[in-house]
């Protein structure tokens, strides 16, 4: 997605809450995943990797910025270092619980997003979580659906992932070699 403001969601006075989340490769001048004005956001599980604003994905506001309002963020993973998101480069969240920063998402193939049927919402999409993942089960239940984006159950582990996607292959699930 592209835009001048919020490549992938742009958010403007009424509070809002996003969970489960997968905000990959927007573009935008300010705000490459989000923008929000004035209105108060809270994320919960949500990815932001690979955004960009005015073509860098190095910059503060790259995955998001607000004007206004306010951020409450619980359980994501954000690509940049937790010293990019504050009140002086226009993100400063509220509240900061249980964050991710500047860790790779390790998803399956972010080459082919949507996977080999180039359709959106499928089994083969790339943007799914690897199980060495750091976002495999580094979620919060509470206001999680029962199903990701492409039906597998959600807590299926006890603990939902952060994004889109649950992994259907948590480390815990893996045989040890003997």
């Amino acid at each position: 997605n592209t835009a001048t403001y919020g490549g992938g969601y742009y958010c403007h006075t009424t509070p809002t809450t996003l969970t489960n989340n997968t905000f990959y490769a927007n573009a935008a001048q300010t705000g490459g995943g989000l923008y929000t004005y004035v209105a108060p956001i809270t994320l919960n599980n949500s990815i932001f990797w690979s955004n960009t604003a005015t073509g860098d994905a190095g910059i503060a506001y790259a995955d998001m910025i607000r004007v206004g309002g306010s951020y409450t963020t619980n359980n994501n993973l954000f690509q940049l270092p937790e010293t990019s998101y504050n009140a002086a480069n226009g993100i400063g969240f509220s509240t900061n619980v249980a964050n991710l920063f500047a860790a790779d998402p390790l998803f399956v193939n972010s080459s082919d997003p949507d996977g080999a049927d180039n359709i959106w919402r499928t089994a083969d999409d790339g943007l799914q979580l690897r199980c060495a993942s750091p976002a495999v089960a580094a979620g919060t239940n509470t206001g999680t659906t029962a199903t990701d984006i492409v039906g597998n159950p959600r807590t299926r582990f006890g603990t939902a992932d952060i994004g889109a996607y649950e992994s259907m292959m948590h480390t815990a699930t893996l045989p040890v070699a003997s």
